[in-house]
């Protein structure tokens, strides 16, 4: 079992790991009620290694969503609705807004966590670090580290949400649609 102070120390290693990865993907499963049930599940690619930062979120489900950044325009088809926004400066606050809105597991805090808020931590057989904790009163997080970088985070809250995210850090080839202008 580890202690809060070792936990605190993991979940600030592992997130300036991630902070500093340039070129990655994750997969990603939501599902729960929102009005009606849905589901979505699908592949996020982050390149931020080059002169012009590009992403990818292709989502299918319940609904159809993709969200592209290329040529400093930000794409967006929702459904077959297609819209394009100009985008003129540093697209990094774009991404992480956009991460954040999709759900990706990237603004954590570790100070917030309390002795009362951590449920469990500890090592598993592969050496994998596991923290679960009480994100607040309706949700909890579980977040799987290995060699100081996040590999998983399954997330869930009282509304019936569901959230599963796998990373990988090998770099990515962001494809884009052929009818991306259209």
């Amino acid at each position: 079992e580890l202690t809060l102070e070792e936990v605190k120390t993991a979940l600030k290693n592992a997130e300036a790991q991630f902070a500093a990865t340039k070129s990655y993907s994750y997969t990603q499963e939501m599902k729960g009620e929102y009005e009606s049930q849905y589901s979505y599940q699908g592949v996020t690619k982050i390149d931020v290694s080059g002169a012009t930062p590009q992403a990818s979120i292709e989502l299918s489900g319940t609904t159809t969503y993709a969200f592209y950044i290329a040529n400093n325009k930000a794409y967006l088809n929702y459904n077959g609705y297609k819209t394009a926004i100009e985008v003129s400066s540093d697209l990094s606050d774009l991404i992480d807004k956009t991460q954040e809105s999709l759900g990706a597991f990237v603004s954590f805090d570790a100070d917030a966590i309390t002795v009362e808020k951590l449920l469990l931590a500890g090592e598993d057989k592969d050496g994998a670090t596991v923290i679960k904790y009480q994100v607040n009163e309706e949700a909890t997080a579980i977040i799987v580290i290995h060699s100081e970088k996040i590999m998983k985070v399954l997330y869930s809250n009282d509304d019936s949400m569901e959230y599963i995210a796998k990373y990988d850090y090998n770099p990515v080839t962001i494809t884009l649609p052929a009818d991306l202008d259209s």
